[in-house]
């Protein structure tokens, strides 16, 4: 399972304050997705 925040403006404050995301989950769920569609 992979948290995904909405899409959001609302969300920028949370990003922000959770650099986790973009620097540790992100590239793993690029790979996934690139994986899963035998990219």
């Amino acid at each position: 399972v992979l948290p995904l925040p909405h899409p959001s403006w609302r969300n920028n404050g949370w990003l922000k304050r959770e650099p986790w995301f973009e620097a540790e989950l992100l590239p793993v769920l690029k790979a996934e997705v690139a994986r899963v569609l035998g990219g």
